[in-house]
This record gives structure tokens, sequence and C-alpha cells, in this order.
């Protein structure tokens, strides 16, 4: 287990120490992905990487400013995002390419779209939540899966349902949920669903 801290920050708005944690992330995820002994890898959350490197980025316009002894801006624009999301598709397409197991962990955010309060528009909450993190993580990934945690007769049930699975689509009906996920239940719930032909690797 690798754990990257968030950097302390001295100066306010001025970012520090994301650049240097950053480059220890990636390389602690190229010796991972090297190293034979590791058969699976997982990034816990995306959601934070992906932010991690965002700052990262901004630290990096924040210092050619102060260097060229310009104001600072204090949050990346909105099409300046493409950099942090390149740096993750660069982590999907790595892992593409290596047999091993790797899993991305993601929190939800809540779906905001245009509406009307007292006569103005503006933008409301849908009562839908999306995957916090690069937008088309879905397209990249075999197999997506959503969690859900609800209490059933005083008792904690963690349930999940197929976003995707490129090895079977049927399983993608959001009427089908499963309870009480493991890696290996999951794994086994797909394998099965093809006569066991799939050869995943797993825990037990």
């Amino acid at each position: 287990v690798v754990e990257i801290p968030q950097p302390l920050q001295m100066n306010g708005d001025i970012r520090q120490g994301y650049i240097d944690g950053w480059d220890y992330f990636m390389a602690m995820f190229g010796f991972a992905v090297r190293d034979k002994y590791f058969n699976s890898y997982v990034i816990d959350t995306a959601t934070v990487a992906r932010r991690f490197k965002a700052e990262a980025y901004l630290e990096g316009l924040q210092r050619d400013a102060l260097a060229e002894k310009k104001q600072p801006r204090k949050q990346l624009l909105q099409m300046e995002w493409g950099k942090p999301n390149e740096a993750i598709r660069e982590i999907i397409t790595t892992a593409g390419g290596i047999r091993k197991n790797f899993v991305l962990t993601h929190w939800l955010t809540e779906e905001y779209v245009k509406g009307f309060v007292n006569g103005q528009e503006t933008t409301v909450p849908s009562g839908n939540y999306l995957l916090e993190g690069l937008s088309d993580t879905h397209n990249k990934v075999d197999v997506a899966v959503r969690f859900d945690k609800s209490m059933v007769d005083n008792k904690t049930m963690v349930r999940y349902k197929f976003m995707k699975c490129g090895y079977n689509t049927d399983l993608e009906n959001p009427r089908l949920t499963f309870d009480n996920p493991t890696w290996d239940s999951v794994m086994k719930l797909i394998d099965d669903t093809q006569g066991g032909r799939l050869g995943f690797q797993y825990r037990g």
C-alpha cells in the first residue's frame, strides 16, 4: 500500500507540494505495473487522483505566473481540466496494455441541470448521481460496477449493479442487482455467464 498525503499548504491560495506528490505517485505506479510480483493494483480513489493532478497543474501555472511577476490564478479554467483528464487517460491506457488486474474506485457527485428558481434560470440538482472523475471512464474499462449501501432489517447491506460489462452486456440491465460484492464473487459471476472460460484471477 502506497499512500500519497495531501501536501501541507502554508500560503493560502498558492499551491505547494502537489507537483512533487504527483511525480512520486507516478513513480510508484510505474513500479507496480512493472514488478512481476504484483498481479493486481488499485487506485483508491481515482476521484482524488484526478483532483491531485489538477492541483499539480495549477501549481505549475502559479509558478510560471509568479516567475513573470503576474498575479497567479486561484483555480483552473474549465478548459484547463484537459491536462488532468489526459493524465488519467494515460494511466488507464498504460494499464490496458498490461495483463494485470487494474481497479479504479470513484466517488459519486450529484448531477446538476438547467432549471428555474423564482423565475430565474440556474442549475438545480437532478437527483441523479454521476461518477466524479474522467467522464469517459466507462468507455475505457472492461467492467464498471456501482455500489449502494442501505439498511435492511437493521443490518447494513451492500448491493451492486453493472454499469458496464464488456464480457456480457446482458448484465448491464439496471434492474439486476447483486448482494455482498467481493472481488471473487464479481469475477465469478461474470465468468459463470461465459461458461467459466474467461480465466479470471481469484484471491481465494
